[in-house]
């Protein structure tokens, strides 16, 4: 677990013209000598960023890389909830590398505050299933958010659903022209055009007193490129869909304010009714892997607690309450 070195951010700030610039002139500008600088330059090529050393020229980001900042990100929540106060329930836990953001909050000692932690990058990030979430340095969101809730298990059934649905609006509300592609696939994926754009793992823990503690955990591909990754599954990023940088601390502000606008216990059931104009999987063929079976049939969406309603051969409905679902071949 590391913290994010404010000297390595100010020579990354420096850097984002996406100009040359020399050793000498990036010490003077860090108060550091040049071969420190030329350290931090080896930390930024170790983390597989991609920067051009000229011997006669100096240093040269190839893309502007935005770091995380806590400041920026308290700023656009309340410019986005109109609200100068609306960012004081929140305590933020900032890191360079964590080795999960998820498992950091689990780890924390518990508060009444909602607490959010974010990593430039994780060392053993974990999706569904425990499979491995890739989490390259500054490229992604890594974002956990930890609440408390004065309710039962059964009335966070659904859960995973509405954190998808506000996933989703966030991202509309960042570009409206996702409208046509953005699609649910149950339980927790964000699909455009096909390929995984983002996935969330929630856990959640009843305590003696009645409360119930929720971690959910949020990736998100921002800046990632193709030929970065060692992802098995079709996925995207949002700088292959919508050409270019994106801000991720705009990201990480229209997510939360997301999630903090939608995350009701008891869940209302409205909100099921929006998430099926997402589906994705809807009235096609699947195979679901549900623990050691295979089960395959039609979806025919979701019931109110979030359970995936399949349609088997001899037309009758099954409910499936947890498994990883995979378009049939036909």
């Amino acid at each position: 677990m590391k913290k994010i070195n404010p000297t390595f951010k100010k020579l990354i700030n420096l850097l984002n013209d996406l100009e040359f610039h020399s050793g000498s002139t990036l010490g003077e500008e860090l108060k550091i000598s040049r071969s420190a600088v030329w350290k931090y330059v080896q930390k930024i090529t170790n983390a597989k960023i991609s920067i051009i050393t000229d011997k006669t020229k100096g240093y040269r980001l190839t893309h502007p890389l935005c770091l995380l900042d806590e400041f920026e990100i308290r700023e656009k929540l309340k410019e986005l909830a109109n609200n100068p106060r609306v960012d004081q329930q929140l305590n933020f836990h900032l890191f360079s590398e964590v080795d999960s953001t998820n498992r950091y909050l689990k780890n924390l000692q518990s508060s009444t505050a909602i607490d959010v932690c974010l990593s430039e990058q994780q060392t053993l990030g974990r999706g569904r299933f425990s499979r491995a979430w890739y989490s390259p340095f500054g490229q992604n969101v890594y974002c956990s958010i930890r609440w408390r809730f004065d309710c039962s298990l059964s009335d966070l059934a659904g859960l995973g659903l509405i954190v998808s649905l506000a996933t989703v609006r966030a991202l509309l509300s960042y570009e409206p022209k996702l409208q046509s592609q953005i699609a649910i696939k149950w339980p927790n994926d964000i699909y455009v055009a096909g390929k995984k754009l983002s996935g969330s793992l929630i856990e959640v823990s009843a305590e003696n007193n009645g409360i119930a503690e929720v971690i959910v955990g949020i990736g998100l591909n921002v800046n990632m490129q193709q030929g970065d990754q060692i992802i098995e599954a079709p996925w995207c990023s949002l700088s292959q869909i919508l050409p270019g940088s994106h801000n991720r601390n705009t990201l990480v502000a229209l997510v939360l304010q997301s999630l903090l606008e939608h995350i009701q216990i008891p869940i209302e059931t409205e909100l099921f009714h929006q998430w099926q104009a997402y589906d994705y999987l809807y009235g096609k063929n699947i195979t679901v892997k549900n623990h050691d079976r295979m089960i395959t049939g039609i979806a025919q969406g979701i019931d109110q607690q979030g359970h995936l309603l399949l349609k088997n051969s001899d037309n009758t409905i099954k409910k499936i309450a947890s498994g990883d679902a995979t378009l049939s071949k036909v």
